[in-house]
């Protein structure tokens, strides 16, 4: 028994005692970190300054719903003009009483050298317009770098 536990013991600790492990491969020079919070903003952000020119501008307050694809991320309370809050899509119901709400489903995919951006509008009563004429899609390229995202197109 007490040569079973020595063994136990001792294997224990040679465990424990064992050099570290060789640190992980570095991501190759192809692959694009991403700063999914940069990410997510900048494209909010375009989807505000896009529709400000068009017949359905976005409101003084703009809701961005927090469904299960939306990542874990802080917005900051305004931008540009815009008031911006993050709620459960449950919340929704609370706050499209107004006249002027408009809240918005926002799904981003990234890929190597590009994202692309869905955004769907909401209005009042959560209606969506079917034509989606409100709704855009954003794509971008992005560079080597975590904060080189460019536009390329909306539609």
């Amino acid at each position: 028994m007490r040569a079973m536990l020595f063994s136990l013991v001792f294997t224990l600790t040679a465990c424990a005692t064992s050099p570290p492990s060789a640190p992980a491969a570095r991501a190759s020079s192809e692959q694009t970190p991403v700063d999914t919070a940069f990410d997510y903003r900048t494209a909010i952000h375009h989807y505000i300054e896009t529709m400000a020119r068009t017949q359905a501008p976005v409101p003084d307050t703009l809701f961005i719903g927090h469904h299960p694809d939306f990542p874990a991320i802080a917005l900051p309370d305004t931008m540009g003009r815009t008031v911006v809050r993050i709620i459960d899509p449950a919340q929704a119901e609370h706050y499209d009483r107004s006249e002027s709400f408009a809240y918005l489903n926002v799904f981003g995919r990234f890929a190597q050298g590009a994202a692309e951006f869905t955004i769907v509008r909401f209005e009042r009563g959560m209606r969506h317009r079917t034509d989606g004429r409100d709704d855009r899609q954003l794509h971008y390229t992005t560079g080597p770098g975590p904060r080189q995202f460019v536009l390329k197109d909306i539609r």
